[in-house]
């Protein structure tokens, strides 16, 4: 990464004083305001282009200089982990008080006390990637405080690689080793949050979890999924990148497990970075999702059966090279978003190796459910029989009639 921020450095002082007029010919002739004929002499007045309208023409094809690399938090060096932490505790300082840090900032966006969440909608995945990159420069900016150069990434946890590099590390203990308790005076000491703090699961439960839950298979089939919309979000599939997501939310404990309070906790980050690595995968493997997304949203409005999310900002998020809100259109390309995944996810295989099974619960409507998280477990027998289900939770992974579980995310 730094030989190759270094590189057009090294190589500048043979051909600067003829190559930087050439140049801005170069990038004025894109916009079809110099001829070539005139690149010699007309090179010293191209000042004269408005910088405001090649700014506005180019926003999508600007490429940040410095592209910082997403890890996996468990497979990080402990230098790296410690930096990641330092930076993390340093936006979590206040400002003016309880609540003015760049963290309480950050958090607050997704639901209390913002409430700007996009939750089941085509908008999930590119709505949350603008989160992660309005979360990763106040990182970086920690960073630079701290006396770095910035180049850090936001991790993220692989929760289909259930042991970690141990083989026994199902949940990332850097996160309990840094944050096992909520920080003092991140909200006001009469919030919820400061009385409650983190309630997370043991790292066994989290392991019988991830087990059960087969989110390894849930990842396939959602790179198998050949429709933008089905892939994005519940709403149209259940094969989508938000099951897998919402599942995970579930299980962890508290604040995971709620909408208001998940990004209070560093969990949190870890865990929408590695959904993002999976979206990027699915974008890979089918380049035309942004055509998709654009006109199915166009039909939509046109049959008067939602409104047009490709047209609307990603609220609150704004484009830093811009000034302006980030648009869908954005989320598409990474490369012109500065951050890259040290690795993706492996292709699915061509065909499943078996047909999943769905169970499917008619006399259920979400939203009565009022925004409450539940774990809904999944137990399979013969109408006659006189099976029960085992009191004690910790048997249900041995019964042979346990066919698994999902989670609805709210609350």
């Amino acid at each position: 990464m730094g030989a190759c921020c270094g590189k057009p450095v090294k190589e500048a002082p043979k051909e600067q004083s003829k190559e930087q007029p050439k140049e801005k010919v170069q990038d004025a002739q894109k916009e079809g305001t110099v001829e070539t004929k005139e690149k010699p002499k007309e090179a010293p007045a191209k000042p004269k282009e408005p910088p405001k309208e090649e700014t506005k023409e180019t926003k999508e094809v600007k490429i940040p200089k410095d592209v910082v690399v997403r890890k996996e938090i468990r497979y990080m060096t402990k230098a790296e982990g410690d930096r990641f932490a330092n930076a993390l505790v340093g936006m979590m300082k206040n400002k003016s008080g309880p609540e003015s840090s760049e963290f309480f900032r950050c958090a607050g966006y997704h639901g209390w006390p913002g409430n700007y969440c996009a939750h089941g909608q085509e908008t999930f995945p590119g709505w949350h990637r603008a989160y992660l990159l309005d979360f990763e420069a106040a990182l970086r900016q920690a960073d630079r405080d701290l006396g770095g150069d910035g180049m850090i990434g936001l991790p993220y946890w692989d929760w289909t690689d259930i042991g970690g590099p141990s083989g026994k590390e199902p949940y990332p203990k850097w996160i309990r080793e840094h944050f096992g308790t909520f920080p003092k005076d991140l909200v006001k000491s009469d919030r919820p949050l400061a009385e409650e703090g983190y309630q997370r699961a043991s790292d066994e439960e989290i392991k019988d979890n991830l087990v059960a839950a087969k989110l390894n298979d849930a990842v396939i089939r959602c790179l198998l999924e050949e429709e933008h919309w089905k892939a994005a979000s519940t709403q149209g599939s259940s094969n989508s990148v938000e099951s897998p997501h919402n599942t995970v939310h579930v299980f962890i404990g508290s604040p995971m497990s709620s909408v208001a309070y998940a990004a209070f906790d560093p969990t949190f980050w870890l865990h929408h970075c590695n959904v993002d690595r999976v979206y990027e995968k699915y974008l890979q493997l089918e380049p035309d999702s942004k055509e998709e997304f654009k006109s199915r949203q166009r039909t939509l409005a046109q049959q008067n059966r939602g409104e047009d999310k490709y047209d609307e900002p990603l609220i609150p998020f704004k484009n830093p090279a811009t000034g302006k809100g980030y648009m869908p259109e954005e989320m598409f390309d990474i490369s012109t978003l500065g951050y890259r995944y040290e690795k993706l996810p492996p292709d699915p295989p061509k065909e499943l190796r078996e047909l999943p099974t769905y169970a499917v619960f008619d006399d259920v409507h979400i939203p009565s459910l009022k925004l409450k998280t539940y774990q809904v477990h999944v137990f399979v027998h013969m109408k006659d029989s006189d099976f029960k289900v085992p009191g004690d939770k910790k048997a249900w992974k041995d019964c042979k009639q346990y066919a698994g579980w999902g989670g609805i995310f709210g609350g």
